[in-house]
């Protein structure tokens, strides 16, 4: 849409979130014209570390075991989604 002209507009203390956007909006396009990357957007660097976003798993822990008992349930869950095709010449990591 068309660019709107916020130079006389008043904005009240209910509208911090509104400010904080801008402010936040306002440095990723400096980012962006200065040649570096919008806050967020992944680059081929980090894109290679990303494992898929944080996971949920339901159950109960063995007490003391929680952290390793998560990370395999996480595991096991990924291996055996349907909705997860594994990328032609993956290597099995099983």
């Amino acid at each position: 849409g068309p660019i709107q002209d916020r130079t006389r507009e008043h904005l009240g203390t209910s509208d911090k979130v509104i400010m904080a956007n801008r402010r936040v909006l306002l440095a990723a396009i400096e980012a962006v014209a200065a040649g570096g990357n919008a806050p967020g957007v992944a680059t081929p660097d980090t894109a290679a570390n990303i494992s898929g976003g944080p996971d949920t798993v339901d159950g109960i822990a063995p007490a003391g075991e929680w952290a390793t008992w998560w990370l395999k349930a996480v595991d096991d869950k990924r291996a055996n989604a349907p909705w997860i095709a594994k990328a032609p010449g993956a290597a099995e990591t099983a």
